[in-house]
């Protein structure tokens, strides 16, 4: 997690707990492993991701970056978080990333700018994301 704008928590424990799972999130996404990142989502979540349907529940949501990691296997990833807000088990995330793909099959290398919107609870002691909402601006190919 890079650079929180503002964050407010109701206890220190709170924040820390959520920070730590913010963390697993970023490092999940940024080394491809699916099954971790829908580890981290509630069952009954939702995602809004660019130029798809809504993606319901959490193994739909896992099958999806599954997917996406058969295509792009390998990227460099850097969120930027803007805001940060833990309230009690309740969460939100503002911010924007920045993605290097580099495709399974032959093709050049594209990076890609976006921004994401997560909501988080805290269920059984657990911070899950309950949902996901991404867009992307338009790919720049960087080369071979």
């Amino acid at each position: 997690m890079t650079n929180p704008h503002r964050s407010h928590s109701n206890s220190a424990s709170s924040q820390a707990g959520f920070e730590t799972a913010l963390q697993e999130f970023d490092d999940a996404l940024r080394d491809r492993r699916s099954q971790d990142i829908m580890d981290l989502f509630a069952e009954d979540c939702k995602a809004l991701i660019h130029h798809q349907d809504t993606i319901v529940g959490r193994d739909a949501v896992g099958e999806a970056f599954r997917r996406y990691f058969d295509v792009f296997p390998t990227s460099a990833y850097a969120p930027d978080y803007d805001v940060v807000d833990v309230v009690g088990d309740r969460a939100y995330v503002l911010g924007s990333f920045q993605e290097t793909l580099r495709p399974s099959s032959s093709g050049p290398l594209t990076r890609v700018f976006g921004r994401v919107v997560l909501f988080w609870s805290r269920i059984e002691g657990k911070w899950l994301v309950t949902r996901l909402l991404t867009a992307r601006s338009s790919p720049e190919q960087i080369g071979e």
